[in-house]
């Protein structure tokens, strides 16, 4: 047996539900929209690559040293991650204290930022004459930016930029 109440809850539900439910005509733009967005770029990028002449392009030493450059970077950034996310996701996860509030803040503002903020920041703090890159470049002759030492977490002598 039902509960006096239980139909007109059920009812009052749908009544709920159907004032927050966009008509067909919006939904179905909306997709067509998120489609084109994502397929779009895609595909003209597969019709107007030059599949013909695809492993000449691969061969070139160019192309050898963007894709040495992209895994190398890759790879030490995934590696960092793992290293310093598990401990921050922790220590994140478990604490409570006002240093662990903090703490949240300043690893979410990166986020918060456009990545062109995030790069001048970056770019100001880390350039040949940021705060810490002058010191960098006084000090070893390293300069970060636009190098692959700067795309990777610790500079090598090998990559010294001097101008």
């Amino acid at each position: 047996m039902t509960s006096q109440f239980g139909p007109r809850t059920s009812r009052r539900r749908r009544e709920v539900v159907d004032i927050f439910r966009p008509p067909l005509v919006v939904t179905l733009v909306g997709l067509v929209g998120a489609c084109a967005f994502a397929v779009l770029p895609i595909a003209a990028l597969l019709l107007r690559a030059p599949w013909t002449a695809l492993f000449d392009l691969l061969g070139t030493s160019e192309m050898r040293t963007a894709i040495r450059l992209s895994m190398v970077c890759s790879t030490t950034a995934a590696c960092i991650s793992v290293l310093a996310g598990v401990p921050l996701a922790w220590t994140l996860a478990r604490g409570s204290s006002r240093a662990t509030r903090w703490l949240r803040a300043i690893l979410l503002l990166p986020m918060a930022l456009p990545p062109v903020v995030g790069g001048v920041v970056l770019l100001l703090a880390f350039g040949r004459r940021g705060l810490a890159g002058e010191l960098i470049w006084r000090a070893t002759g390293w300069s970060l930016p636009f190098t692959t030492a700067g795309g990777r977490s610790w500079p090598r002598p090998s990559w010294r930029c001097r101008s």
